[in-house]
């Protein structure tokens, strides 16, 4: 839950942040149909993994570190190693 409530702090705080050259929140309102309030609301703060993809892109910039996340597909015997690196 601290990581939700940090990503949502910086979310409200950073919304014209630019990840991919668009702003945090053109990405989640054409993404998502939501405003930036809405989406956190409903789904950042919410347990659950509809956030999963918001919160691992926005983590290490909340916490100024480099990340690397393993995401293991065993029915697709696939491995995705997605890096972010600051």
């Amino acid at each position: 839950m601290f990581l939700r409530a940090s990503v949502a702090d910086y979310l409200l705080a950073n919304p014209d942040s630019e990840i991919s050259e668009q702003s945090i929140k053109e990405i989640l309102t054409q993404s998502h149909g939501r405003s930036l309030k809405e989406y956190i609301d409903e789904v950042v703060l919410k347990q659950g993994e509809d956030a999963r993809d918001v919160i691992l892109l926005i983590t290490p910039i909340v916490l100024r570190i480099s990340l690397s996340i393993l995401i293991l597909d065993y029915e697709k015997k696939v491995l995705k190693v997605i890096s972010l690196v600051l």
